[in-house]
């Protein structure tokens, strides 16, 4: 630092000189070009002889040399001139400890295992359907008893049919002999889906217990029908 301090003021000592000097020639130039009587004689002076044919290239080259001095002479006048506290270079390290705290963390998973029972019940329920059903049978004679004084009755089961609802009966008597005498044999009394009755008289046998006598000699069988729908 203190060689550049002393190049820095030597080059500001002669850049001193040189503009006194060009003052001077400056001075000297304006008084030749407005000589008075008094000065006159100095006019072919040996320094106005070389300066007078040179004056402008004179000026020239001192303001190139004045702006090279400055030039060169401004970053050590800088130089010299920064104050201490701004050159001097800190230079700071800054260690970074990273520290990695790793937390562990333990999940307990507890699996609940429901077990549902499901209890399904089947109800087979038997629905009629709404189709024709026909069942019929035969009736032995023997069941042919006295209902009065004229007149026989048969009570008849259906039983063996199954019906689901109550059906249309209808009987006819077949036997061996004069069945063709009964009447009312027809005719339908205390129906049911499980049997019904029907009793039989004779506008020609009129005896009760003769009629009787009859169905079971001439096997007066009843064939009968059930119509269920």
């Amino acid at each position: 630092m203190q060689t550049l301090f002393s190049k820095s003021t030597s080059a500001l000592y002669i850049l001193n000189v040189y503009l006194q000097e060009l003052k001077l020639i400056q001075q000297n130039l304006s008084e030749h070009m407005n000589p008075t009587d008094e000065d006159k004689y100095d006019l072919w002076s040996p320094v106005s002889k070389f300066c007078k044919p040179r004056k402008k290239w004179l000026l020239l080259s001192g303001l190139f040399v004045v702006l090279l001095a400055t030039a060169i002479i401004t970053p050590f006048a800088v130089l010299v001139w920064v104050p201490n506290s701004q050159r001097t270079t800190t230079t700071t390290t800054t260690t970074t400890t990273t520290t990695t705290a790793t937390t562990s963390t333990t999940t307990s998973t507890s699996t609940t295992t429901t077990t549902t029972t499901s209890t399904t019940t089947t109800t087979t329920t038997t629905t009629p359907v709404n189709q024709t059903y026909i069942c019929g049978d035969i009736s032995p004679y023997t069941l042919w008893t006295l209902y009065s004084s004229n007149g026989i009755t048969m009570t008849i089961s259906t039983t063996t049919c199954h019906f689901n609802s109550t059906p249309l009966y209808f009987t006819s008597v077949s036997g061996t002999s004069t069945h063709w005498y009964l009447d009312g044999y027809n005719s339908i009394y205390g129906y049911s889906r499980t049997g019904f009755t029907i009793y039989a008289h004779s506008s020609i046998i009129t005896n009760g217990s003769l009629l009787l006598n009859y169905s079971q000699s001439y096997q007066w069988n009843v064939n009968w029908i059930g119509y269920a729908y």
